[in-house]
């Protein structure tokens, strides 16, 4: 309220007249500066009913409460135990004027009037005197007269707020319940006091106001019992139904107005039980709370025990909980002493989240479980915490711990097992490359172009070795060695396939009269398309390890709960292109066997690698697709697989019946039996 410091002007000016009513009793003392006090020291009646319809009558004050009159007489000793004292407000004089509302709202307007205007018939905006006393008000006790005066002078704050949301965060209260006196000024404090603790995550399940109207009392009441049954909630808020004395100090810097900084600003002093008391920039002493447990004995003697303390200075709330005395309803219910629980849904555990729904209280939620990877390891939240790259929830979400490693191992069924069947087509193969050594001189051996066979015999044992870079560990050498090795010695054995089927092809047709083949006939044809085959393989392989080399990666996203240890290729085209290249040959390796297959039968060599080679293009065709659809260790045991099948039919069928004929059937590997003569390299 705008307060002019004018000298009342009959001329100009709105009076409001007190009419029939009486105004409020006034007790005063002169001083440099007043403070003017609105009490309660007698009690108020009231017959008015409201209707705007004929005048109201006057608030009669009547019958005297000695428990208020302590209050006036504290007030007056207050103000004389700072005037008596020097380190307060040495060289002032502190005056008062005291007004009694009784119980009244409207005495108490009528007396925050004059204290403002200074005359007993108040005048809005001015103050009647040509000097202005009067620095400060101290407000009512009782709430409702409390907020009406809060209203004019612009002091509607509420200092126990914060003093009442501290103490139900302590004990965990989420979901309360609130009664309050049905008029305006409890039912705006009380949706003041609502918003407060809805900022710190409290919900109010129901407000509920009761009249202090006598005629209604009973039905209003027994209302707000329903409401109080139908509700889950176990702590209800009674506010602003009666404050309780709390100190005249407190009540007198609680509702100072800022002219009395300059006297206050600087004081600090002891109050009698040795606390500081001081004032902040504002000239406010910070509100102090005691917490009282009401105690009902079993002869229903009531008794406020001292239990904790609010302090606003440094917004700490201070509880003795073993002093706490609970109500045996609570025992009943199994709680065994301990502290009364009131949420509307209990928190989650851990490993699970809070999920509000659309329209509902931030206190009543469903708890959902936490994805795969994520984790709670508390009660009250409302996001789970996503693990790290390397770690993984547990099975009950409330701790990340680390992968379990995936990749092909020897340790597994799977790893050994494929160990296994590579060392023994590897003993195959260098048995095989024996019998050809040692049967070297012999007409079938010779027949079939024994250099190549080498080349082959030992490319495929390379071969079936690379299925053990691919089980383990992954490292960095490995990594870049197994697919360009597979890639090149692939070419290499692939080539000397072709460079057989080609002698075959061409020493058929060199006999034939007049043929010009005959000056190709030799072993320089097939050993340069083998070195000029593979060197196109070895170039790729080799352009693919500069401009993109493979290295060991964890990948923890492509099975949840799993990191895979593999090998990133670098560049996946550059594998498909290794892998094209091989399949070329093949390709080119099968049309000319296919064509052969029909020379002489001395020439069947070519039949078996036609059926060879269409066991390998199957095997490499269904690979792709298969390696494609398959993640982690399974990928490389495809991969395996792969080289082991497609080798092993080059081996079976190329070299099993030749194996077959010089071991167990020496007769038919003489010369005679070779009726067209084939030449050597």
């Amino acid at each position: 309220m705008a307060i002019e410091n004018n000298e009342c002007n009959t001329d100009v000016r709105c009076e409001l007249p007190n009419g029939d009513n009486d105004s409020p009793l006034s007790y005063s003392r002169d001083g440099d500066v007043i403070i003017g006090g609105i009490l309660q020291i007698f009690l108020a009646y009231s017959e008015n009913t409201v209707d705007f319809l004929f005048r109201p009558s006057a608030d009669t004050c009547m019958g005297t409460s000695y428990e208020y009159l302590k209050h006036h007489l504290a007030f007056i000793y207050a103000i004389e135990e700072i005037n008596n004292r020097t380190d307060i407000l040495p060289n002032i004089t502190l005056g008062f004027q005291i007004y009694d509302s009784c119980t009244s709202e409207n005495l108490a307007v009528q007396s925050v009037l004059n204290i403002i205007s200074h005359s007993q018939e108040p005048i809005p905006n001015y103050i009647c005197q040509k000097s202005q006393k009067m620095v400060a008000v101290v407000g009512h006790l009782l709430a409702t007269s409390t907020y009406t005066i809060a209203r004019l002078t612009q002091l509607y704050g509420y200092p126990q707020f914060d003093a009442i949301v501290e103490l139900l965060i302590h004990f965990g209260w989420t979901w309360v319940g609130i009664i309050g006196t049905q008029n305006d000024r409890s039912q705006q404090a009380t949706m003041e006091l609502k918003k407060q603790m809805e900022k710190c995550g409290i919900c109010v399940d129901f407000m509920a106001f009761i009249s202090i109207d006598e005629s209604n009392y009973q039905e209003k009441a027994s209302e707000t019992v329903e409401q109080i049954k139908k509700s889950s909630v176990s702590v209800i808020i009674f506010y602003g139904l009666e404050i309780p004395f709390v100190g005249f100090l407190q009540s007198f810097t609680s509702n100072i107005s800022g002219k009395l900084n300059y006297y206050l600003k600087e004081v600090k002093i002891k109050g009698p039980s040795g606390a500081d008391i001081f004032f902040n920039n504002k000239g406010y002493v910070e509100g102090n709370f005691d917490v009282l447990n009401v105690v009902v004995s079993s002869d229903m003697k009531i008794s406020n025990v001292l239990v904790g303390y609010w302090l606003s200075t440094s917004n700490k709330l201070e509880i003795n909980e073993s002093a706490i005395v609970w109500n045996p309803y609570f025992i009943e219910l199994g709680m065994d002493f301990q502290t009364p629980r009131s949420v509307c849904t209990d928190p989650c555990s851990p490993g699970y989240r809070q999920s509000l729904d659309t329209g509902k209280r931030s206190c009543c939620f469903e708890c959902v479980p936490c994805n795969d990877g994520e984790i709670t390891n508390g009660t009250a939240k409302e996001s789970c915490q996503t693990c790290p790259d390397d770690e993984w929830s547990n099975p009950s979400r409330d701790k990340c711990i680390k992968h379990p490693l995936h990749f092909l191992s020897y340790e597994e069924d799977l790893g050994i097992s494929l160990a296994i069947i590579a060392t023994i087509f590897f003993g195959m193969t260098s048995s095989v490359l024996w019998i050809f050594v040692k049967y070297r001189n012999t007409p079938l051996v010779r027949a079939n172009n024994c250099n190549l066979s080498y080349v082959l015999l030992v490319s495929l044992m390379i071969c079936f070795l690379l299925s053990f870079l691919f089980i383990g560990h992954p490292e960095e050498l490995t990594c870049l060695m197994r697919q360009t090795t597979f890639g090149f010695v692939f070419a290499v054995a692939i080539s000397s396939v072709l460079g057989k089927t080609t002698t075959v092809l061409i020493a058929f047709n060199a006999t034939k009269p007049g043929s010009k083949l005959r000056k190709c006939v030799g072993s320089q044809i097939s050993t340069g398309l083998v070195i000029m085959c593979s060197l196109g393989e070895f170039i790729i392989c080799v352009t693919w390890l500069i401009s993109a080399p493979p290295v060991v990666e964890l990948d923890s996203k492509t099975i949840p709960g799993t990191m895979i240890v593999q090998c990133n290729e670098g560049s996946i085209i550059a594998f498909y292109v290794v892998v094209s290249y091989i399949g070329i040959l093949a390709i080119f390796s099968f049309i000319i066997a296919f064509i052969s297959r029909k020379l002489p039968d001395t020439f069947n060599e070519a039949q078996y690698i036609t059926f060879s080679m269409l066991v390998f293009c199957s095997v490499w065709i269904s690979f792709i697709p298969t390696y494609v659809c398959t993640k982690g260790k399974y990928m490389v045991a495809v991969e395996i697989f792969a080289i082991l099948a497609s080798n092993g039919a080059l081996l079976c069928f190329i070299f099993f019946p030749k194996c077959y004929i010089i071991l167990f059937k020496p007769e038919s590997n003489k010369k005679g039996e070779i009726s067209i003569k084939v030449y050597e390299m």
